[in-house]
Order: structure tokens, then sequence, then C-alpha cells
């Protein structure tokens, strides 16, 4: 799932779009995902987090990143 791309909706309605690999360590996104198409790009809205706390999510996903 190398290429598949995710677009967030936070709580305060930012809009992020992120490369799933920085989202695989989060078991919501895993779940979200299974039997999803490679190329399709996916929404998720998360009604209880905020973009600071999202940002800070991607970074912790960057940093461990295989």
């Amino acid at each position: 799932m190398s290429s598949q791309w995710l677009r967030i909706t936070t709580k305060d309605n930012f809009v992020i779009e992120t490369d799933y690999q920085n989202l695989r360590l989060s078991e919501l996104c895993r779940t979200i995902m299974e039997g999803k198409e490679e190329e399709e790009l996916v929404e998720i809205p998360l009604p209880n987090v905020d973009k600071s706390i999202l940002d800070k999510i991607i970074e912790f996903g960057k940093h461990y990143r295989s």
C-alpha cells in the first residue's frame, strides 16, 4: 500500500492529505483501509481529533516509517 493516499478531515474542519504509510501504525486507519483498492483515495473523518493532534500523529508515523 505504498501509494495509498488518505484525505483526513479533523474536528476543526482541516483537511489533510497524507500517504497511508505515515499512519499505518494507527489501528483506526488500518481498519478503515482493509479491503480498499490500492489507488483509491480514501476519505476519513476524524470528528474527535483536532489538527494539532493529527499533525503529531503524522509526525510520529513519519519518524517510525520503514
